[in-house]
């Protein structure tokens, strides 16, 4: 039998989330890249809440998005301007901010960034991870992964963000691994769309602009690994992480050591 188990309990911020998702050993990969994708698209949620002026980034979208499908984001992308940013968070937050505003564009208009739908099967997380804190657990197939952090009195919020970042980087990892999709193919494709292009949103609007009518696996493939070749992301990552609050780096080192013995 294979898990995928996501735990956050949080009284602060009231995360009482307890999710397990159980396969038999037949199970398709498919099941699997949508659970991972439902996953992703929750701890994505969670980190935003940290967001001290998320709700800029919101009403900013919501007043730049017109209409739904691939041509709303990419009209979208292409009228936001650097300093629209600056308005919205301080120089040492932004790339946290400009993960979350690229995310919710496609959000707003649509268009998938992640495998998700309706999953298979599910089960109830054992009262063994009942504790305050985060947890993620996943034994599939070859993968195997713990991720867990405690809240205790003296836990700050950044400990929060790069715990959460650190499970999207598992997620987003083996999603589209999982996906099915003809990933050798759709790659090729992704470099002929981003073909010397530099970094900068009119290149990442013109690049998405390429994709065309595919279906919904297709075009989050596609699309992330778009902004991903142009060094954009639709979530924070550990290594933006540790950016933003460089502190970060040692607590994340030891808890690598914790896990080796």
């Amino acid at each position: 039998m294979y898990e995928i188990a996501f735990v956050s309990n949080y009284k602060d911020l009231n995360w009482k989330d307890r999710i397990s998702y159980k396969f038999t050993e037949d199970c398709k990969d498919h099941d699997a890249a949508v659970v991972i994708g439902n996953l992703a698209k929750l701890v994505i949620g969670r980190s935003t809440e940290f967001l001290e002026h998320k709700d800029k980034v919101d009403t900013f979208v919501k007043s730049t998005v017109k209409g739904k499908g691939m041509s709303a984001v990419v009209n979208a992308i292409k009228m936001i301007k650097p300093k629209d940013l600056t308005g919205m968070c301080d120089k040492e937050t932004k790339k946290l901010y400009e993960n979350y505003l690229l995310y919710k564009v496609f959000d707003v208009a649509g268009v998938p960034l992640l495998i998700t739908g309706k999953e298979s099967k599910s089960g109830k997380v054992t009262d063994a991870f009942d504790f305050e804190g985060v947890m993620f657990y996943a034994k599939y197939k070859k993968w195997v992964v713990v991720k867990r952090m405690a809240k205790y009195e003296h836990t700050q919020d950044p400990e929060f963000i790069g715990i959460l970042a650190s499970i999207n980087d598992a997620l987003f990892d083996k999603m589209f691994v999982y996906s099915e999709l003809d990933y050798i193919k759709l790659d090729e494709e992704v470099k002929g769309h981003v073909k010397g292009l530099k970094r900068n949103y009119s290149n990442l609007s013109m690049a998405l602009s390429k994709i065309g009518s595919r279906s919904d696996d297709e075009i989050a493939y596609l699309g992330y690994h778009i902004m991903k070749s142009l060094k954009y992301s639709p979530y924070s990552s550990v290594e933006h992480v540790i950016k933003v609050y460089p502190e970060m780096k040692k607590i994340l080192k030891k808890r690598k050591k914790k896990k080796r013995k």
